[in-house]
């Protein structure tokens, strides 16, 4: 029997594009465990889950609709669930309730205290200004030893008692400014208790007019911290520093206190241009170094901005009782919410396999898909009968009557009926078409070549890489091999 060269076809795609395809679809669909999509572990998804559509159309439109969970498979990466935390009891609430009912009556009783009782920070800071202060206010015995040179005259210490007072003076004051800063924050918080019941109790007797003013206040103050950061950005454009191409200049950017401090120095190096310069001369002059020096404490640019807060406030309370409200906040600011991360469940370590079944090993019919312009397994079939020689007699049906599939691609489910379906489509109407699968589709290709290599023949049948080397492709082309069966 004469061998065919001409009629035979190869192509460049196999099983291992479509292992690759199938790995990179999962790594994209599944991006946090492409740890867990190893080669091995891809190629037994593969082989276990892949299988050929009759129809790759109809088995799109199929995947689309309710029919798609009857088809798809799912793999199960290990998994622990986490440790479930308990709902706490009635009297861990009742407990809670009591220790914050506690603390709020104790803040109450300090403020209270305070606003009966005075500071002692008033005392001295009324003594340092020189205004009269009542004798009827006690010292209190403890501090009375803990301060006991305070009093005392500088004239009647010694060095070392004088250093001994200036200690004691400062622990005084440090003490009573951190007092005062704890009478403060507490009555701020009395105070932030105070209308947040309140604001509460407005709510429970009218929660449709509650939500309608919170809403407009919300509206109002969005805008008004828009207009602001506005004007902060370009200034209102009120000096003329905006230049043609969209730029804002220096002065637009300066806040009132920046911008007087300006005036000020233009101001002083006027004056300084007129003839002899007599800055400071008078004691009057060296004001205008404390004007100067108030842009430090004036400007405003890095302290939080109460409308801003304010806005955050409402905005978490709209949250809270309003299930439409949407809470859109500016990148990298203070206020945003920090993201909320749900439990990882069982779901999330699934791997689900939908259409990448019949997709992947689609591409040995449409090797397009992967972007190889290639033909496909059917049409390439039809290709090589078509090549056969017209000389023969029924050659066609013997060839379409004992069509031999071997590989491990073959092992895939409808691939006889996907690749007869494809011939039939080339062949005359009635043509016989048979399609037989090897026994062992991965190995009877290799122990059909070992067989062949160990005939008699081999050498006279073949050739070496060194015989092509040394005649070129030319005589390669004109080389046939020719053998009887």
């Amino acid at each position: 029997m004469e061998n065919l060269y001409d009629a035979c076809c190869r192509t460049n795609v196999g099983g291992y594009h479509v292992t690759d395809y199938l790995k990179q679809l999962l790594s994209l669909k599944y991006p946090h465990h492409m740890s867990k999509l190893t080669w091995e572990k891809v190629e037994d998804l593969k082989m276990e889950h892949c299988y050929i559509a009759p129809d790759y159309a109809a088995e799109v439109r199929l995947f689309q609709g309710t029919r798609k969970l009857k088809k798809t498979r799912c793999w199960q990466l290990p998994w622990t669930p986490s440790p479930m935390e308990e709902a706490p009891s009635e009297e861990e609430i009742a407990r809670k309730a009591a220790l914050k009912e506690k603390q709020g009556q104790r803040l109450r009783e300090m403020a209270e205290a305070k606003r009966i009782c005075p500071c002692k920070g008033n005392t001295s800071l009324r003594k340092a200004k020189g205004e009269p202060v009542e004798s009827v206010e006690k010292m209190d015995p403890s501090s009375t030893e803990k301060y006991n040179l305070i009093n005392v005259p500088d004239e009647m210490l010694t060095p070392e008692q004088l250093k001994q007072k200036r200690k004691q003076l400062f622990i005084k004051s440090t003490s009573e400014a951190r007092q005062l800063k704890k009478q403060k924050q507490v009555e701020e918080e009395l105070e932030r208790e105070r209308q947040r019941k309140l604001e509460e109790e407005r709510r429970l007797e009218n929660p449709e007019r509650y939500l309608e003013e919170l809403r407009a206040k919300h509206r109002d103050l969005s805008e008004k911290v828009e207009q602001r950061k506005k004007l902060k950005t370009n200034g209102g454009h009120t000096n003329g520093n905006h230049n043609a191409s969209g730029g804002v200049g220096r002065g637009e950017r300066l806040n009132p206190s920046q911008r007087e401090r300006m005036r000020l120095l233009t101001t002083a190096a006027f004056d300084r241009g007129k003839g002899e310069d007599t800055f400071g001369a008078k004691d009057e002059d060296w004001q205008l170094y404390k004007l100067m020096s108030k842009d430090n404490d004036d400007d405003d640019d890095d302290k939080p901005d109460p409308d801003e807060a304010e806005l955050a406030r409402i905005s978490s309370r709209l949250q809270e009782i309003d299930p439409t409200f949407i809470f859109k906040s500016e990148s990298g600011s203070s206020s945003a919410e920090p993201p909320r991360f749900r439990p990882l469940t069982m779901e999330d370590f699934q791997i689900i396999l939908g259409v990448e079944r019949f997709r992947c090993p689609e591409i040995l019919f449409n090797p397009n898909l992967i972007g190889i312009d290639q033909a496909g397994l059917d049409e390439m079939a039809g290709i090589s009968i078509r090549r056969l020689p017209s000389k023969g007699q029924g050659l066609e049906e013997k060839i379409t009557s004992s069509i031999l599939l071997i590989g491990g691609s073959c092992l895939f489910p409808g691939m006889s009926e996907r690749l007869e379906a494809g011939i039939r489509m080339t062949r005359p109407c009635g043509t016989p078409i048979k399609i037989y699968e090897a026994s062992d589709p991965i190995l009877d290709a290799w122990r059909g070549a070992s067989t062949y290599a160990a005939a008699m023949q081999f050498p006279q049948q073949t050739f070496s890489r060194m015989d092509y080397y040394e005649k070129g492709e030319d005589w390669l082309r004109s080389y046939q091999l020719r053998y009887t069966i």
